[in-house]
């Protein structure tokens, strides 16, 4: 099953990890090289909710307290949520001072389902319902004829007022008009959640199945960077608002390839992580276009809260082996030393089979999920 289809289904979620142990040494980098600055992206990434919240949290009901479970004696683990429990976790987030990690899920038998919101307490344990951290009308997604919500991979802009999305023509998919007489192609379209000021961006012909299955808002929602999906990958594209123009990032940075894979933009807005395809991780530079080759077999790029750290998944043979064949790697942007935080077959032994993961703002806890949900202490 090729990722894009995971999405459209609703299977996603952004992810992460950290910590501190051996070392490797990086891959080096052949890319195209161009002079062409890539100014028109702004240095400062607006917060997105999948990192933290937009408001606070208003609990509606608290949960009996999570007793931590130390398996085995290996990893001191905290299961919060249980794989038996009939739910699937959509996304897990931390709070900025790493004292409560917030999660959303659907009911595993009914995807369809509006997403549930919890946040769980390092401190005390207790779990508790909450309102959604994203402050939208989902009535928006009827109104503009799209049927499985996105939300959550960065269609709806930080502050919930602004919405990208595509419209498709000549080709009978989710997204497109059914009527092989209409001329083929996608459109990329804003609008304002309330529905109005609607601006096509840009139109690709004979490109009627194209979705975006992931953006990263700039510079105060005015620009935004978006991946184009297709069946066989996907392209990567920046947008400036003000201005209704799109470019390629491969016209402005030495990032040529495509992605099948979750990336992820720093915090500060200056930096984009991408697997490419073939599974090598690379990191490109939103102020200026440089692009270097991390390391193969990666997967699952997260950032660390200061943008200097990126946590992924690497194992010795691509696609990495999640649990138990991977290892949480952390790439030091500043000195380019790569350490091994974590190794997979520990979580398995520990029954932590989790893929999805998020690195507290003090690196010292992971939050793993998927059907279930476990936070995990990173050892020493």
């Amino acid at each position: 099953m090729t990722r894009r289809l995971k999405w459209l289904i609703g299977w996603a979620m952004v992810v992460l990890i950290s910590g501190a142990c051996s070392t490797n040494s990086p891959v080096a980098p052949t890319p195209q090289f161009t002079s062409t600055s890539i100014s028109v992206v702004a240095t400062h990434l607006t917060n997105s909710p999948t990192s933290r919240p937009t408001r606070g949290p208003q609990p509606t009901a608290t949960l009996p307290p999570v007793s931590p479970t130390a398996r085995f004696n290996d990893l001191k683990v905290y299961e919060i949520e249980n794989e038996t429990d009939g739910k699937y976790i959509e996304t897990a987030f931390w709070s900025d001072d790493g004292n409560t990690v917030y999660y959303a899920f659907r009911p595993a038998d009914d995807m369809s389902k509006e997403l549930q919101w919890l946040v769980y307490d390092i401190t005390t344990h207790f779990t508790q319902t909450v309102s959604s951290p994203q402050e939208y009308d989902s009535r928006i997604w009827k109104r503009l004829n799209i049927p499985i919500p996105v939300e959550l991979r960065g269609q709806i802009s930080p502050s919930g007022k602004r919405i990208i999305y595509t419209v498709g023509y000549g080709r009978d998919t989710t997204y497109a008009t059914p009527d092989p007489k209409v001329r083929s192609r996608t459109e990329i379209w804003t609008v304002d959640s309330d529905g109005k000021h609607r601006v096509k961006l840009k139109e690709f012909p004979g490109a009627g199945y194209g979705t975006i299955d992931q953006a990263a808002w700039l510079e105060n929602e005015t620009r935004v960077i978006f991946g184009l999906a297709y069946e066989l990958g996907e392209e990567f594209y920046i947008a400036d608002l003000n201005k209704g123009m799109v470019v390629p990032l491969a016209d402005v940075s030495e990032f040529k390839e495509g992605t099948e894979q979750h990336w992820a933009v720093s915090p500060d807005g200056s930096t984009l992580a991408v697997i490419a395809l073939g599974d090598t991780l690379w990191v490109t530079s939103l102020n200026g276009g440089k692009a270097l080759a991390i390391e193969k077999y990666a997967q699952e790029p997260y950032w660390a809260k200061d943008s200097k750290t990126l946590y992924y998944w690497w194992g010795p043979e691509s696609p990495p082996e999640f649990p138990p064949g991977a290892t949480i790697h952390a790439y030091d942007l500043e000195s380019g030393k790569i350490t091994d935080i974590i190794d997979g077959s520990r979580l398995e032994s520990n029954r932590v089979p989790a893929r999805y993961f998020a690195v507290s703002p003090h690196g010292d806890k992971i939050a793993f999920w998927n059907s279930g949900l476990w936070i995990v202490e990173v050892p020493k």
